[in-house]
């Protein structure tokens, strides 16, 4: 089994703070996939900004609309991350993941298995302190990487 990275003891704290806000983002995401038809999409402003909220709301809608579900979850397995910026007037530290599925994880549509992707693969989080809820959350998500 993939055993979750450790953080970088060289990584400021806000640095650390924004790896834990994926780590949050993945929490909520993974228990919205298991059932996005009866799912709490209230979840997802804890954890998440526009434009990425408003992609990951598009894609559960769609998920269930289609009756597809996901199990399991992804682990770190290597991270790496950008000193901070501002961009668009916010504080944003860029996190770059190379993970993996979660053995034994499925993705499940209308009650079949469907065939499983590559499980190791690399993601790039844009995260972005937001004032107005003290926090850090995941602003864009994009895969960069289809093997890492």
């Amino acid at each position: 089994m993939p055993v979750r990275v450790a953080d970088d003891p060289t990584w400021t704290a806000n640095q650390v703070a924004a790896v834990h806000a994926v780590d949050a983002y993945y929490e909520v995401e993974s228990t919205i996939w298991k059932d996005p038809a009866n799912a709490d999409l209230l979840l997802l402003p804890s954890v998440v900004t526009d434009p990425q909220y408003t992609k990951d709301l598009d894609a559960f809608l769609w998920m269930a609309s289609v009756d597809r579900r996901i199990t399991g979850t992804v682990i770190p397995v290597a991270r790496t991350v950008s000193p901070e910026t501002v961009v668009s007037g916010r504080p944003e530290i860029t996190v770059w993941q190379c993970q993996e599925d979660e053995p034994g994880g499925e993705v499940i549509e209308k009650g079949a298995t469907l065939p499983a992707g590559n499980p190791r693969v690399e993601y790039m989080f844009a995260v972005q302190w937001v004032e107005e809820d003290q926090r850090w959350l995941v602003a864009h998500q994009e895969r960069t990487k289809d093997i890492c």
